[in-house]
């Protein structure tokens, strides 16, 4: 080993023992003082109101019921009528007996006359009673009391429609107009009547007894649901 060799050894002796002591020397750790903050106590939330009732509604005055379109006018309401005889004549638009047609009108019937009656009507046919109940009106009127005496001609004009403004039509043939349907449409008119073609807007269909041109087609078309 050369002089220069031996003199590098030397000095990485000496350097080894000073790394190794301050390798082995202690370290302190310095921690620094946290500074924290107090803190803020939550605002305490005040407890909420209960919403107050809500006061009823007004209560609406009840309507009146409402007039059914069905509600017809009853002209004898109140009124006590007796019938005697067979009608020999009677419409048969009004689709039930002299009697039942007084009652639907709002009429009481009774059987027997007395001072209450206020209506006798008595069929041109004979009837149970029918001579008898005319000898007792004739007494009743004689003695004051408030009775009206119609026979079947009155009465029918009493419960006649009216036909102001109705509309008509005539199917098939008829006994009382041979040569067709011209003294019907005549008897029409006088009566306010039109007459039409069969057709929704139709009011009346008369139909006659006897064949005619598309009669039965016309019945079926008046009597079709619409």
């Amino acid at each position: 080993m050369t002089m220069a060799a031996k003199k590098k050894q030397a000095k990485v002796k000496a350097k080894a023992p000073a790394k190794a002591a301050k390798a082995k020397a202690p370290v302190k750790a310095m921690s620094a003082p946290v500074k924290t903050k107090a803190a803020k106590a939550a605002p305490v939330a005040s407890p909420a109101k209960a919403p107050e009732p809500a006061s009823p509604p007004a209560e609406a005055a009840p309507k009146p019921p409402a007039k059914k379109k069905s509600d017809k006018p009853k002209p004898f309401a109140g009124k006590r009528f007796a019938f005697f005889g067979e009608f020999t004549v009677w419409p048969r638009y009004h689709h039930t007996s002299p009697s039942e047609l007084a009652r639907r009108r709002g009429a009481s019937l009774v059987a027997d006359l007395d001072e209450s009656v206020n209506v006798v009507v008595f069929g041109d046919h004979k009837g149970t009673g029918r001579a008898d109940a005319k000898k007792k009106a004739e007494r009743l009127v004689a003695n004051g009391a408030k009775l009206e005496i119609l026979d079947e001609a009155q009465y029918r004009e009493l419960v006649r429609i009216d036909l102001k403004g109705k509309s008509f039509a005539f199917v098939g043939g008829f006994d009382c107009s041979p040569e067709g349907t011209g003294m019907l449409e005549a008897m029409a008119s006088t009566a306010g009547g039109t007459t039409a073609e069969v057709g929704p807007e139709l009011d009346y269909l008369v139909v006659g007894n006897r064949r005619g041109p598309s009669k039965i087609a016309l019945i079926n078309k008046a009597t079709a649901p619409r």
